[in-house]
């Protein structure tokens, strides 16, 4: 069965990854890297004597490494923007005593 891209997808963007940022040819490649593996690691040593290509094996790696790379690249932005927002909250909520402190000094 592989790796299924709707759980793929469900993970990510449960997590915030915005679905535009999520490539359906990474999800692909993805998918058919499990269903290959799992072809190899579950069959009978007799059954398992034709091995892939290690060319295309070696290229779909580096695809999914690729798309990994640029799901760590969001995982990074989004933690930018959280932290941001932490500290832009933080910031006005202290604005805002201060604006309440010198409301009640007037």
């Amino acid at each position: 069965m592989g790796i299924v891209p709707r759980n793929v997808l469900k993970l990510l963007v449960s997590i915030g990854i915005p679905r535009s940022e999520i490539d359906d040819v990474w999800l692909t490649e993805l998918k058919e890297f499990g269903s290959e593996r799992g072809l190899i690691a579950h069959r009978s040593v007799a059954a398992a004597k034709m091995l892939p290509d290690a060319g295309r094996a070696r290229a779909r790696v580096g695809l999914i490494l690729a798309g990994l790379r640029l799901i760590d690249d969001s995982l990074r932005r989004l933690r930018r923007r959280r932290a941001n927002l932490r500290t832009f909250n933080a910031f006005d909520g202290a604005l805002m005593a201060r604006h309440e402190i010198l409301r009640r000094l007037s």
